[in-house]
């Protein structure tokens, strides 16, 4: 039972260093989509389309209807 609650919990001095990472992920896996995207002549593939539907989504995110 010790051991099970030693890997549940997350020590908060790691927390910067998470966010960093993933942040750094995120910024990479836009990078190589929109990498993608750009080759010329790509076979269309599921990949493809991923990519630039990511790419889509984060360059002009949904708008809420209810904002003016």
């Amino acid at each position: 039972m010790q051991l099970i609650s030693s890997i549940l919990s997350f020590d908060e001095s790691w927390k910067f260093r998470v966010h960093i990472t993933q942040i750094v992920l995120i910024v990479l896996a836009i990078i190589l989509s929109i990498g993608r995207v750009t080759i010329r002549n790509p076979p269309a593939t599921r990949a493809n389309t991923v990519a630039i539907t990511m790419v889509r989504i984060t360059s002009n995110p949904p708008r809420d209807p209810h904002k003016q």
